[in-house]
């Protein structure tokens, strides 16, 4: 499929050098390319993306990061390299498994994490409960597989005209799966137009000039 970056003329405002972001894409591949790679391969992701999405998230790259936030039960605690918290997480994998996108090997790499929590979820899909917990989030491999499944999941929906819709795909992970678009959304300037705040800002940082897919695509 083709990505076309910068997907709008409006500076990224990263607040990151183009050296500093060179360096630490270098970084998490230095530190866990293995699991990159393989969350990539298996969930036909572009290696670019993933990356741009765990540097925006963690720039850090630190495994075990929470965000805690003022006031934020530990539900909803963004945990981990791709930021996840323990209910969406969950959720990915029900959405997988209802939409059978659960190969043997992502099986594997989730049940060597989850153990028979994953024969649960896929009995059970739709739960309403965390089944996946903070813990998991900090294994580094499970937490880029998960990233790669949900924007795989993302990327299948969002396909336009033979284009990823990457500034939609960005914008859904920021907000959430089931975030309602703005009414207008031809392109990412009238979609940035109809979301403010963290919003603007995370698809600014993704698809803007000078951005994170710009700079990695380079």
């Amino acid at each position: 499929m083709i990505v076309n970056v910068p997907t709008t003329g409006k500076p990224a405002k990263t607040g990151y050098t183009s050296v500093l972001i060179a360096a630490q894409a270098t970084a998490l591949m230095s530190q866990y390319g293995p699991f990159v790679d393989q969350s990539c391969r298996l969930n036909n992701v572009p290696e670019f993306l993933l990356k741009s999405i765990v540097l925006i998230e963690n720039f850090d790259l630190k495994a075990d990061s929470v965000n805690r936030a003022s006031g934020r039960p530990q539900y909803k605690e963004a945990t981990g390299l791709g930021q996840h918290m323990m209910y969406s997480a969950t959720d990915i994998i029900s959405r997988a498994a209802k939409k059978k996108l659960l190969n043997d090997e992502k099986r594997a790499v989730l049940k060597k994490q989850l153990g028979t929590r994953l024969d649960y979820i896929e009995k059970n899909i739709g739960t309403k409960t965390y089944v996946v917990t903070q813990d998991d989030l900090k294994d580094p491999e499970f937490n880029l597989m998960l990233t790669g499944m949900y924007l795989s999941q993302l990327l299948g929906e969002e396909l336009e005209k033979g284009r990823w819709r990457v500034d939609k795909v960005a914008l859904r992970y920021n907000q959430g799966y089931y975030f309602k678009m703005p009414a207008n959304t031809a392109t990412t300037d009238l979609l940035l137009a109809g979301i403010s705040g963290e919003a603007y800002a995370y698809v600014r940082k993704i698809c803007g000039k000078d951005g994170f897919l710009e700079q990695l695509t380079a």
